[in-house]
């Protein structure tokens, strides 16, 4: 079964079409033509993920954008390249190459785009960005959350949001055979990265320190980890479903993991898997592609490095291993 999301394209030279093709990816909206056309202007490169979307959008002239309220996400936009105007009037302020903005789900906004202006954005659904802010506080959040409205201030905020963007669409077809536990981790640290990084009303509840924690919580943890990994380490398995497990947020289990054992959880799973690779490649049951595919590594590249850093060889020293205590076991040639 594909498992990768599908990337596609949207590309027409007419205004109704766009609105028509867009609307149900980013929320309705309007344009007014200005300036001239070129064959082809209206252009969005989409990639539907599993809690949230990314697009990149270009219209190719000066276009006037009127995007309704009433959307089912939060929108937090970069300019790619131009520039845009964002508001009417005299309190419009324009927004250059670089920017990112986050514009809310229940206000419409009118942006004027110049002829090289382009924006890529990231759809972040409500529910998403609530089970995610739920996951880190570690209990439901007492009312919905609300980023905040408007540009990003700083730039190590955009930076951060440069590389999350980059790791999300870095997700591409050549993932076909990534099983969805693999994209479901990426997503679900995406969301928790930008609950981390955006302003919000609940920002301060995610500042304060969790209490500390006993170990009890954390060898729940492991237990459920330990159990996953003996059961073949299939299914899909996030870093909600191990605090769940342990009573805990996410951010709460992993300041107790790391000072309980040194390592986070989803490094101390990565570790598992690693030893269990270990066990099968020097029973000599698979190769070293079969037993990192097995376990959850799908670029061999990363499998060999994780690999080195955690048992101090190569994958195929194990395999060379088995091998020579086949051979002392059972010699090519009689012993003198």
């Amino acid at each position: 079964m594909r498992q990768a999301p599908i990337e596609f394209e949207i590309s027409t030279p007419r205004a109704d079409d766009f609105e028509r093709e867009v609307a149900p990816l980013l929320g309705a909206h309007r344009l007014q033509l200005r300036g001239h056309a070129t064959r082809a202007s209206f252009h969005m490169r989409h990639k539907p993920l599993h809690r949230m979307s990314l697009s990149t959008v270009r219209y190719g002239r000066e276009v006037g954008v009127e995007v309704l309220a009433a959307r089912d996400h939060w929108s937090v936009s970069k300019v790619s390249s131009g520039s845009v105007a964002v508001g009417a009037g005299a309190s419009a302020q324009r927004h250059h190459q670089g920017t990112w903005t986050v514009y809310a789900h229940d206000c419409a906004d009118a942006l004027d785009f110049d002829a090289r202006g382009a924006v890529q954005t990231l759809a972040l659904p409500l529910q998403s960005l609530d089970a995610a802010l739920n996951a880190l506080l570690g209990h439901p959040a007492p009312r919905p959350l609300r980023l905040r409205h408007g540009p990003v201030d700083t730039p190590r905020q955009r930076q951060r949001l440069d590389a999350i963007a980059a790791r999300l669409w870095s997700l591409d077809d050549a993932l076909d055979d990534t099983p969805g536990r693999v994209l479901h981790l990426h997503e679900e640290l995406a969301l928790y990265e930008m609950l981390l990084v955006l302003p919000h009303d609940q920002s301060a509840a995610l500042r304060q320190r969790p209490r500390p924690q006993g170990a009890l919580p954390v060898r729940r943890a492991r237990d459920f980890l330990h159990a996953h990994v003996q059961a073949g380490g299939h299914g899909d398995l996030t870093l909600s479903d191990v605090a769940r497990h342990a009573g805990l947020g996410v951010r709460a289990l992993g300041e107790a993991f790391r000072r309980e054992l040194g390592v986070s959880p989803m490094r101390y799973l990565r570790q598992l898997r690693l030893d269990q690779a270990r066990l099968d490649l020097l029973g000599g049951r698979c190769s070293v592609t079969e037993a990192a595919t097995r376990w959850g590594f799908w670029n061999l590249g990363d499998f060999a490095r994780h690999y080195r850093q955690r048992h101090g060889e190569l994958p195929r020293a194990a395999m060379d291993t088995e091998r020579s205590a086949d051979r002392r076991a059972f010699p090519t040639k009689p012993p003198p």
